[in-house]
């Protein structure tokens, strides 16, 4: 699309414009899961870990969740026993040996009682 002084303007937010489109042309959204390539030409999928939406390019998952498997580009909860702490971890650990936790999505393990 021009800008209305015959500059092409670059396409917003996760669009891009097909490599073969002329500059008239409109921008077409990617699909969640996926973001523009660097050119703008194509989408490409989320790395693992990462998700999109229509408005927003591939974004690590939040905390307490990660990438769900088999499904690129969407979020799922952290299994009970396991936890998320921080975004820009790719997926939830395990919680460590004297440690549980019992809710999906946990951000943390508690410690097991003594005993």
């Amino acid at each position: 699309n021009s800008d209305g002084n015959g500059q092409c303007e670059v396409c917003p937010g996760n669009s891009y414009r097909h490599k073969d489109s002329s500059q008239f042309s409109g921008c077409t959204p990617c699909t969640p899961g996926t973001e523009p390539n660097a050119d703008r030409t194509d989408c490409v999928a989320c790395s693992s870990g990462k998700f999109s939406t229509f408005d927003q390019k591939c974004d690590f998952c939040p905390v307490g969740s990660e990438g769900k498997p088999g499904d690129p580009g969407f979020c799922k909860l952290c299994d009970e026993g396991s936890y998320k702490k921080a975004k820009t971890d790719t997926s939830c650990k395990q919680c460590p040996a004297g440690s549980f936790s019992s809710m999906l999505g946990s951000v943390e393990c508690t410690k097991c009682p003594a005993g």
